[in-house]
Order: C-alpha cells, then sequence, then structure tokens
C-alpha cells in the first residue's frame, strides 16, 4: 500500500494551525528506511498520528524524514545530504473534489505538469512555514503516483536548518 492510500486509512482528524505546529518536531525525530520494508503490513510514517497533519481545509500533510531512496541517489542538490524530509500531500475525501477544482483554476484549466508541481510545491512550503517557523528546507524533488485518476506529490526537500535550531537534530 502506497503513503498516500495508507495515510488516507487512518480517519482525518482536522485540527488548528497552533496544535499541528506543536507536535511537528516529533514527526522528524525518526529516520526512516523505506527500502527495508517489504510489506504493506510493516510499520511505516503514515501508521503513526505523529506523522499526519490534517488541517482545517481538508489539506492532509504526511511528514517524515527518511533516507534517499535510490532513485534521488546522487541528485545533484543533495549535497551531503544522506537523509530527506518527505512530505506527500493528500486531501480529506470529501473535499478532493474542491481542491482539484482550486488546483485546475490556478493552472488555467491547462492539464500542464509543471503548473501542477508549481501548485503543490507552493502548497507544500506554506503549510511547512506554518509547521516549521524558522526552519530552512529546500525542495531537490518531487514524484508524482498516479492514484484513482489524480495525482498524488511526493516533495523531497533537504533539511537547511542550522543543527543548533533544529531539534531533530539533537
Amino acid at each position: 500500500m502506497s503513503d498516500a492510500a495508507e495515510s488516507q486509512a487512518e480517519p482525518f482528524h482536522a485540527q488548528p494551525v497552533d496544535v499541528l505546529r506543536r507536535r511537528a518536531c516529533a514527526a522528524l525525530l525518526r529516520v526512516w528506511d523505506m527500502e527495508a520494508m517489504k510489506s504493506p503490513s510493516d510499520d511505516a510514517p503514515a501508521k503513526h498520528r505523529s506523522n499526519l497533519f490534517d488541517f482545517e481545509d481538508g489539506v492532509r500533510l504526511l511528514i517524515y524524514r527518511e533516507k534517499w531512496p535510490p532513485a534521488l541517489e546522487g541528485h545533484p542538490s543533495q549535497g551531503e545530504a544522506k537523509v530527506s524530509v518527505h512530505v506527500t500531500i493528500v486531501f480529506e475525501p470529501a473535499g478532493v473534489q474542491r481542491w482539484h477544482k482550486r488546483m485546475t483554476e490556478h493552472m488555467g484549466g491547462k492539464q500542464d505538469m509543471v503548473a501542477a508541481l508549481g501548485w503543490f510545491e507552493g502548497m507544500s512550503a506554506l503549510r511547512i512555514e506554518e509547521l516549521f517557523p524558522g526552519m530552512k528546507f529546500m525542495m531537490v524533488a518531487c514524484v508524482f503516483n498516479c492514484r484513482d485518476g489524480g495525482l498524488v506529490p511526493h516533495l523531497y526537500y533537504v533539511d537547511k536548518t542550522e543543527q543548533s535550531s533544529a531539534p531533530w537534530l539533537h
């Protein structure tokens, strides 16, 4: 089962941003080795409420740190980092159509992957800033999975926060 499918299996529980922010750093404490997981029944970030962030407008972020997936090894933006911050964006099932309409309007009705990437990147950056004020994450890759006729974006960030400011690095 994919991260997105698993993250929807956990009931949606919307919370105000200040509540989400208070628990955000806990999502980055563990480094997951996704390649080591052999089956969907294995422990996964999407099975932990600490990695799920349900916003009141129906956006769900699945956030966790993971070892670089093989597809991203050697990415020019990677530098010395061996761990990325992985963000998957999914929507509350009841709000999928509303968000699809917003994205389509933003893209001027075009089916344009570059415009879709920009929309998801902007949404992700805004939410990351809300959850981790003062932290510095640089997006280095985005992978889209197609699921049920829609796009599920997986965004990969390198943490550029000074070690003294990042509680998950202590």
